[in-house]
């Protein structure tokens, strides 16, 4: 964790880990939230790939059922990045 503050432009700076990112406002405006480079990148909205006919329950299957990264790029799919090939 880095502590930082500056006193010209009276802020204090708490970092928890060195990543790349940015920084974007939140609700309050004392305080910024840092995001990693690949937020830009993640879904805004929970959706599937291009499987716009889903019925409601397979949609809430896909939802309870899905790993870790998909969950955090909002992707509705049963495929894991082991099922993922990549082909230059």
């Amino acid at each position: 964790m880095k502590v930082w503050y500056d006193a010209k432009g009276d802020y204090l700076e708490v970092l928890f880990d060195q990543r790349p990112g940015y920084f974007r406002e939140t609700t309050n405006d004392q305080v910024m939230e840092k995001v990693d480079a690949e937020e830009r990148s993640r879904l805004a909205r929970e959706d599937t790939l291009c499987w716009a006919s889903l019925s409601g329950p397979e949609r809430r299957r896909l939802a309870t059922r899905r790993s870790a990264d998909a969950r955090r790029w909002n992707l509705l799919t049963a495929w894991t990045v082991d099922a993922l090939r990549y082909r230059p």
